[in-house]
């Protein structure tokens, strides 16, 4: 189990330094609030665990959850809205025929033609437009964090090529976690066969897209296990493949 060390010490040090102002002050009860939502964070991150932020299968939240995270979900709107605002990288980019990478998307963004989608924030709630799409997946990972080979392989082959539409991989902002899977999906289904090809391609179609090294690591450790070819029966094949 990886454990993210710097984001669990930074949020526990907000969570310790919001309560010392609290006491310091004397009455400031409500600080108890962010610093008990910090500290919360702190623990998902420690134990390498999503369920922390409370988001459902369906890409809503637990309204508990909102309620008790709410400090820090603010404070997350806040800078991502900055983010994109002063961003000037595209929301949604095309890789191939069969497959979309983004930034977690306002629902004015939402492609008309996308009915599957792979999620992957854990600290967002998905607009409505994306979750009721009949192929929507939530597999939640933590921001800048990885998930095994075998279950991003498992994930991969859940979500095979299809000749109707596109899939669509996003997370917050489209880089990390978004080029961990989105380089495992194309190496399990045959659209490239090294990990480098992966990435470059990625990255003409989204020049932003950069992984942690433990991402990359993961993502080698996928193209090792992917010992024998897997082709989805109806699926077309990848562009150039032999025949």
């Amino acid at each position: 189990m990886h454990r993210d060390y710097f984001y669990s010490t930074v949020f526990f040090f907000a969570a310790v330094s919001i309560l010392w102002m609290a006491f310091c002050d004397g009455a400031h009860l409500l600080f108890c609030w962010p610093a008990l939502s910090f500290g919360i964070i702190s623990l998902a991150y420690f134990t390498n665990d999503t369920r922390w932020f409370g988001k459902r299968k369906d890409g809503s939240r637990h309204w508990l959850a909102t309620l008790v995270l709410f400090p820090y979900l603010i404070l997350l709107q806040s800078v991502w809205r900055l983010q994109i605002l002063c961003s000037r990288e595209s929301a949604i980019n095309n890789v191939n025929d069969w497959l979309a990478v983004s930034r977690r998307l306002l629902a004015s963004e939402v492609p008309a033609n996308v009915e599957n989608v792979c999620d992957l924030t854990c600290e967002f709630v998905e607009p409505q437009r994306l979750r009721t799409k009949p192929g929507y997946i939530c597999h939640p990972v933590l921001d800048a964090g990885v998930r095994s080979a075998d279950e991003l392989i498992d994930l991969a082959r859940k979500l095979p090529p299809t000749k109707d539409t596109r899939l669509l991989v996003h997370c917050a902002n489209g880089h990390g976690r978004t080029g961990m899977f989105a380089a495992v999906w194309l190496l399990t289904h045959g659209f490239v066969t090294t990990v480098d090809d992966a990435i470059v391609m990625l990255q003409n179609a989204r020049p932003g897209i950069r992984l942690r090294s433990r991402q990359r690591r993961v993502v080698v450790e996928a193209l090792s296990a992917l010992r024998t070819p897997y082709e989805p029966r109806d699926a077309p094949k990848p562009p150039n493949s032999a025949s």
